[in-house]
């Protein structure tokens, strides 16, 4: 079976939109949805639809929980918006009341075996949901991460791709598909094949002048939202 591993999708349709072109090309069969479709940009509704289209797994990101929070009043939109921009605020008035309860209502981990190997998905590190791993972070915690029985330790969070195997276990990040922030216009991913459990890290590139307006247009006192597409 061939799974794509995507994270960190963050309301940029035109990078989901160029991952999924190649899904028939690679023979994906499931996808696993590592979290954070909100945040950020702008058209988490159309990035729920495509994703219809597929044989799915989602768990919780951090930006859903701010979502969830946003919407109870536990955080203001004003704090939100100065961080991250608009796309949460617009979420709200984009998505429909099912599609907020699908997302803040998943879960913040998938424990399963597949094929006969044990796999946890998880959006940061397995103990905690706002904990970032990187490929440099302290190689206790990476070992950490490995600790629980799984042979496989999907997570995202950081937006930065990497893999580190310890002791016949493997924890991979595929990156970010929304908000690369090694290169602009770049969707990383990961083609995770259960047949002979191999895995490859691939980039997509994709065009941001869409986006790039349409900052311009919403966000433009956030110079963050232009300058990671830029890099």
């Amino acid at each position: 079976m061939k799974v794509a591993i995507i994270s960190d999708l963050h309301g940029n349709i035109d990078a989901l939109d160029a991952v999924v072109s190649n899904f028939e090309k690679y023979d994906i069969s499931k996808v696993f949805v590592l979290g954070d479709i909100v945040g950020y940009y702008y058209y988490p509704e159309k990035i729920l639809s495509l994703l219809e289209k597929y044989d799915c797994l989602y768990i919780r990101g951090n930006h859903e929980r701010i979502l969830q929070n946003l919407i109870a009043g536990k955080v203001s939109s004003e704090e939100v918006v100065k961080k991250y921009g608009h796309g949460h605020d617009i979420a709200i008035e984009k998505l429909s009341n099912s599609q907020i309860e699908f997302l803040i209502n998943l879960p913040d981990e998938l424990a399963f075996n597949l094929d006969g190997k044990n796999f946890l998905l998880k959006h940061a590190n397995p103990w905690n949901l706002d904990d970032y791993l990187y490929s440099d972070s302290n190689e206790t915690d990476l070992k950490r991460a490995l600790s629980g029985n799984y042979d496989y330790v999907f997570v995202g969070h950081s937006h930065y791709s990497f893999d580190f195997l310890f002791d016949s276990k493997t924890l991979i990040n595929p990156g970010s598909v929304g908000q690369n922030r090694k290169k602009g216009g770049c969707a990383s991913w990961v083609l995770f094949d259960t047949s002979e459990f191999n895995y490859r890290f691939i980039d997509t590139n994709y065009s941001i002048n869409n986006l790039l307006l349409m900052i311009d247009k919403v966000d433009p006192q956030n110079d963050y939202l232009k300058r990671v597409l830029l890099r």
